[in-house]
């Protein structure tokens, strides 16, 4: 019912994260969430399946800004409430995380970032600054010091684990 009401459908120019882009959409809509201990399907991995061959960090980046530039549409497209706001704002510093984690394993440096984050949909987001300033600042102008900070951690916390192996 909420799916037809609200015409949630799954964005058919994402070639990945469709699902989480579908999942953010439909969660807007719901009132109450109940999470089940019962697993009701086994998710396998093959040697060919898409999983498995997510060994490209430029993919993966690509992918996740395109997933949050998909749903930012999709909120500014259907307007978004307060609690919908609320919402968003922890998506997008997901999404966010996301892309550095993607940035910090595969070794891409600030350069290769920004150049992958051009594909932000500054016009979006020109429109939805004044429900997410904070972010709209961190990722407009000083990705550098998010993606310093964000990457410092990341190798900190590599660095501690092999000391702890080590030990």
């Amino acid at each position: 019912q909420i799916i037809r009401q609200y015409g949630i459908r799954f964005d058919e120019t994402l070639t990945n994260l469709e699902d989480v882009a579908w999942n953010v959409a439909y969660l807007a809509y719901i009132e109450d969430l109940c999470i089940i201990p019962t697993k009701l399907y086994f998710y396998r991995i093959t040697p060919n399946s898409i999983t498995s061959q997510c060994v490209d960090r430029h993919w993966q980046v690509r992918s996740w800004v395109q997933t949050r530039n998909s749903v930012l549409r999709r909120a500014l497209e259907h307007g978004a409430d307060t609690e919908d706001v609320s919402v968003l704002r922890q998506f997008i510093r997901r999404c966010q995380n996301n892309i550095f984690a993607e940035c910090v394993s595969g070794n891409l440096g600030y350069g290769n970032y920004t150049a992958l984050c051009m594909e932000t949909d500054w016009a979006t987001m020109d429109v939805l600054k004044s429900q997410f300033p904070a972010e709209y600042v961190c990722m407009r102008y000083i990705p550098w010091v998010y993606f310093l900070g964000y990457s410092s951690v990341i190798r900190l916390r590599r660095w501690l684990q092999n000391l702890r192996k080590r030990s």
